[in-house]
C-alpha cells in the first residue's frame, strides 16, 4: 500500500514518517503517557466569534453542486 502511495504521489511516504515525528504525548490520547487529569484550561479569556459564523454549509447545499446530483453515498 505504502508502495502504490509513493509512485502514485512521489514523497507521500516520507511525509507520513515526518508527521509521525511531531506528534506531542497529548495527541495521543494516551493517560499513562501525558496526566489529563490534571491539564487546566483557562477560560477567563472572551471568546472570540467563530470565522465562519453565519455560513451556510450543510450537506443539503451539497446536492445539485456544479450540476452534479449526488444520489446515494455508499
Amino acid at each position: 500500500m505504502l508502495s502504490d502511495w509513493d509512485f502514485v504521489t512521489p514523497g507521500r511516504v516520507e511525509s507520513i514518517f515526518k508527521s509521525t515525528q511531531n506528534i506531542s504525548l497529548s495527541q495521543l490520547s494516551d493517560i499513562n503517557s501525558f496526566d489529563f487529569s490534571s491539564l487546566n484550561i483557562d477560560r477567563s479569556a472572551e471568546r472570540k466569534d467563530y470565522e465562519f459564523a453565519g455560513a451556510d454549509i450543510s450537506s443539503s447545499n451539497l446536492i445539485n453542486v456544479n450540476n452534479i446530483k449526488i444520489t446515494e453515498i455508499i
